[in-house]
């Protein structure tokens, strides 16, 4: 397996988000794919087999906004690859840490996730790490809605102080 950049044409892969995603989910990962500034595609044997959009927010925030993977490629270990090159991308780029909002019903992806070391978190959380104001345009940036969980993952020490972000 190996993972690369989408090609500029896109739309090709819209097809992996049609098998995982529906309703307004599929609408807004659509318009996502097309518009995110990085979309990573897994290619197996050189068929596109997942995706995954990583996002950037503010200095030191990264969000996995969409992750999906073609069925017959489900259960392969893509997801996870996927998720790890988020990861590896966003601590090249020197991100503290790293959020993703799952649905509350969706236990393929909290299982994921929780498997590299995120926890929930929520609003509050935020609150009282950026104050009111940043924690709601970060908030919004990421468009949790409900029946979502947003899940943290602390990647690094925090800047100039030499400890490690909290857990």
């Amino acid at each position: 397996m190996s993972i690369v950049d989408a090609e500029v044409d896109r739309g090709k892969y819209e097809w992996i988000l049609e098998e995982g995603f529906s309703g307004l989910y599929l609408w807004h990962a659509r318009r996502t794919l097309h518009s995110a500034e990085l979309v990573r595609v897994a290619l197996v044997g050189g068929e596109p087999a997942g995706l995954v959009i990583p996002k950037r927010i503010g200095a030191d925030i990264g969000y996995v906004y969409y992750i999906a993977v073609a069925k017959r490629f489900r259960g392969r270990g893509v997801g996870g690859a996927l998720l790890d090159d988020a990861l590896r991308l966003f601590v090249e780029d020197s991100r503290l840490e790293v959020y993703a909002s799952i649905e509350d019903d969706n236990t393929d992806s909290i299982r994921l996730f929780s498997s590299r070391g995120f926890r929930p978190t929520g609003f509050d959380e935020l609150k009282r790490k950026y104050g009111a104001m940043k924690a709601a345009r970060v908030y919004a940036e990421m468009l949790v809605v409900r029946g979502e969980t947003l899940y943290v993952l602390e990647l690094q020490k925090k800047r100039g102080t030499g400890e490690h972000a909290s857990t």
